[in-house]
């Protein structure tokens, strides 16, 4: 479903009283400032990992590539492929539809959600869970991988 397609289903009301007023109010330097640092963070590592790892063969092996070490620094240094740690548990407690669950539903959604969604959604998702200064940590996580594997 389009982003498109998802504005003509939302009810005229709640266009008018909660959508359009929102984009006309100022906004808190904090939330601009955040906005800014997801895009820029989110379009670096794009570019970096496709300029690095992008093989005709497969066309979204960068992508996974760009997950997989995203989850390795969400996950304290520790590949995805050894399990998940319970740093990230309260990263996902972040998110509104889950900050009150149980660690068991949280595992058991963070499972899910990577099993079931694409793979550009889950390297949205998860810069968006981190907080500026964690983005540059991220970032400087990102250069020591690459350093370490020589590229």
């Amino acid at each position: 479903m389009t982003n498109r397609s998802l504005w003509k289903n939302l009810p005229i009301e709640i266009i008018r009283e909660h959508i359009i007023p929102y984009t006309y109010n100022c906004q808190s330097i904090e939330l601009c400032n955040d906005i800014k640092s997801f895009n820029e963070t989110k379009l670096y590592l794009l570019y970096l990992y496709f300029q690095k790892y992008y093989f005709i063969q497969d066309d979204n092996l960068w992508l996974e590539w760009l997950d997989n070490d995203i989850l390795r620094f969400i996950n304290t240094e520790i590949p995805d492929t050894y399990g998940l740690e319970n740093f990230y548990l309260p990263l996902y407690r972040r998110l509104p539809l889950i900050n009150d669950k149980s660690d068991k539903f949280i595992r058991d959604y963070v499972f899910n959600y990577m099993k079931n969604f694409e793979v550009m959604r889950h390297i949205q998702t998860n810069i968006g869970l981190l907080d500026t200064e964690e983005r540059e940590y991220l970032i400087q996580f990102i250069h020591k991988l690459q350093f370490e594997m020589g590229n």
